[in-house]
């Protein structure tokens, strides 16, 4: 492993937003325009408009310096079930050169349930018009590991997805993407709002870009190539690993984690009154991926993506 392993652009400008936000146009308390300019006002570089059943595209909303991706979350519930569903939040990629369904307005037409293929339908029908799919809030939607690696076409899934933190307790999927991960589904991962109500659930999860520019097809390449992290309040400034060992630099932390598998990884922690801004651990040579997590003095915790260690 002498070569420089990393998912983050060797070059670039970082660039944060979120993922997964409603509006009016579906179950939200703001206005598109309201919403958007919250998020253009608090630092954001760019936000998806994902509406339930709705694909917005919202050009009239974008600047040179903020920018509004096309984008929709679809949705099926499970059957004779008390609440089991799955929901995809799309977001148009037009690296990908297809057909956006951004091309007129429209509502989602939603298949119905025969089993997990549904499910699928709903990600082929978003790949197929040039959308990266991201499977939102599994532990919200009760998903087991089962069904989701069954799905093919997923860019990522909702690592922390902030209304359901706050509402119900039960926003954090970090272990249910260690699980798929362990299994060897790449998956990226993602933290997101998920905002219904900006006044209560906006600003708490969100992703970090480094991307060449900010235009669509920078940020969206970014993200189908998993140069970004997640994060809830630490930043993350390097990831990499390079002759066997991970290196991690980033903003003050309390401790910082060094997740894999098979083996257990390693924990770093600060003593009393101090902080960590860096930190390497030595692989043992046999993992199949090394993520890290950095946890800063109020709990608030930052995800890198996993490295594959092929």
């Amino acid at each position: 492993m002498a070569n420089k392993l990393t998912v983050l652009a060797e070059k670039g400008n970082w660039y944060k937003g979120n993922t997964h936000c409603h509006t009016i146009l579906s179950d939200g308390k703001w206005s598109p325009e309201k919403t958007a300019a919250l998020y253009r006002d608090n630092g954001y570089s760019f936000l998806f408009l994902s509406d339930h059943r709705i694909y917005g595209h919202h050009s009239d909303l974008s600047s040179e310096e903020f920018l509004v991706i096309p984008a929709t979350e679809s949705d099926i519930s499970v059957p004779d079930t008390v609440f089991k569903c799955f929901h995809i939040v799309g977001g148009y990629d037009p690296g990908l050169a297809r057909k956006s369904l951004a091309d007129s307005d429209r509502s989602m037409n939603m298949p119905s349930w025969d089993g997990i293929g549904s499910v699928q339908r709903i990600v082929d029908d978003l790949n197929d018009h040039g959308n990266l799919a991201i499977l939102a809030h599994p532990v919200w939607s009760r998903n087991n590991v089962a069904d989701i690696q069954q799905l093919k076409g997923l860019t990522g899934l909702e690592i922390f997805n902030n209304v359901c933190d706050h509402e119900w307790n039960c926003g954090d999927s970090v272990l249910v993407w260690d699980l798929l991960l362990s299994e060897g589904h790449k998956l990226w991962g993602f933290a997101s709002d998920d905002t219904h109500d900006p006044a209560v659930h906006a600003l708490g999860g969100w992703i970090v870009v480094k991307a060449a520019e900010l235009t669509p097809a920078n940020i969206m390449e970014a993200l189908r190539k998993g140069s970004f992290y997640s994060s809830t309040g630490p930043e993350i400034y390097e990831f990499y690993v390079q002759d066997g060992v991970a290196y991690v630099e980033c903003s003050d932390a309390k401790a910082v984690h060094f997740m894999t598998y098979d083996n257990l990884g390693k924990s770093f922690r600060a003593s009393d009154g101090a902080t960590l801004s860096k930190a390497e651990h030595k692989l043992a040579g046999y993992e199949k991926y090394v993520r890290v997590e950095v946890v800063d003095a109020f709990g608030k915790r930052a995800w890198s993506n996993p490295i594959w260690i092929e």
